[in-house]
């Protein structure tokens, strides 16, 4: 229950960080070809860009992996938590750990770029995009997303039986709201980096696609996070 309570009272702070995360990453390319003057002898180009949610290493891609991290406690209650009314089948409790591991490995990732120092590593040993603008940009690990796309809907279905359960009509239908949300939003986060790997490296573009990837992103991540909120709280976990 503490976790839970914790968890119920950083819903806001984090929805109202989303959204400002979001703003400055849309603000940051509008303004990436523009000339910063000085001002108090700050770099303020560089402020932006450590509110770019696609930058390496910033405030930005920091707090991307705090809800991705966030999102993985909140698994943590379905996978382990114990309730009276709560009685999910033992692989149910299986899936939503390992779901809970597998959420915690993408936040290290949001930080330390692991797919993308795999898919470098994998262009270069395979030779698979030499001759093209994207070799050893990491790109091969998109081969991947329909595996990740598969054992990602495997999970939310889980979630849907759960939910199920719910006998109060206004909170399955918040939940599974949410539910549908995730599930349109984050696997598209793979058809705009394919766009993005089309259009903004192949054709030498700059597009809009990688600003859209990152929103998409973190506002899946946010609606997953929120569906198991209210699922746990319905439970009591």
């Amino acid at each position: 229950m503490k976790l839970l309570s914790l968890l119920e009272k950083l819903i806001l702070p984090i929805f109202l960080l989303c959204l400002l995360f979001c703003l400055t990453t849309v603000f940051s390319h509008l303004t990436q070809d523009a000339n910063w003057n000085r001002f108090l002898a700050i770099n303020w180009h560089r402020i932006v860009e450590l509110l770019d949610l696609r930058e390496e290493n910033t405030i930005a891609t920091w707090f991307s992996s705090i809800v991705f991290f966030l999102t993985a406690l909140s698994f943590v209650l379905l996978g382990w938590g114990h309730a009276p009314h709560y009685h999910p089948h033992s692989q149910q409790r299986l899936i939503f750990k390992l779901a809970a591991l597998a959420t915690c490995l993408l936040s290290a990732d949001e930080v330390g770029s692991l797919h993308e120092t795999a898919g470098s590593w994998a262009d270069r040993s395979l030779t698979l995009l030499q001759d093209t603008p994207i070799y050893g940009m990491g790109y091969p690990w998109l081969l991947l997303s329909p595996i990740i796309v598969l054992v990602f809907a495997f999970i939310v279905f889980n979630l849907f039986q759960i939910t199920a359960l719910v006998n109060q009509v206004q909170e399955t239908v918040k939940i599974r709201a949410l539910l549908w949300a995730a599930i349109v939003i984050l696997p598209s986060v793979f058809v705009f980096e394919f766009m993005e790997a089309y259009l903004g490296y192949l054709r030498q573009k700059n597009t809009f696609f990688p600003v859209i990837e990152e929103l998409l992103e973190v506002m899946g991540m946010f609606c997953l996070y929120m569906a198991n909120i209210l699922i746990a709280r319905y439970y009591r976990l």
